[in-house]
């Protein structure tokens, strides 16, 4: 997934637009390690795990930590949605049956 930054990050003296998260780069292994990137509340609506995420974000995006804390909130808080919908359809779904 390509995600065009709202407001680009400076990665090894390179401006950088836009992080590819490798969907391919996530297996059951990392998900075990990491545990999933979001909690699901009472009424079954997933909120992110803001650091879990930061750390999905770097391995998926082959970035460091230290890059992914420059993110703008604004793009924080999208990529951390849009991870939440590599874990399946119900798990970025907001609405109920």
């Amino acid at each position: 997934m390509i995600y065009a930054l709202t407001t680009p990050i400076e990665i090894a003296g390179k401006e950088v637009t836009e992080l590819d998260l490798k969907e391919e780069r996530l297996d059951t292994k990392l998900i075990k390690r990491l545990g999933f990137p979001f909690t699901v509340g009472a009424d079954l609506t997933p909120a992110p795990r803001p650091s879990v995420c930061a750390d999905y974000i770097s391995r998926l995006a082959a970035i460091s930590p230290s890059e992914v804390e420059k993110l703008s909130p604004r793009d924080f808080m999208a990529i951390c949605w849009a991870l939440i919908s590599f874990f399946g359809e119900q798990a970025g779904s907001t609405s109920q049956d």
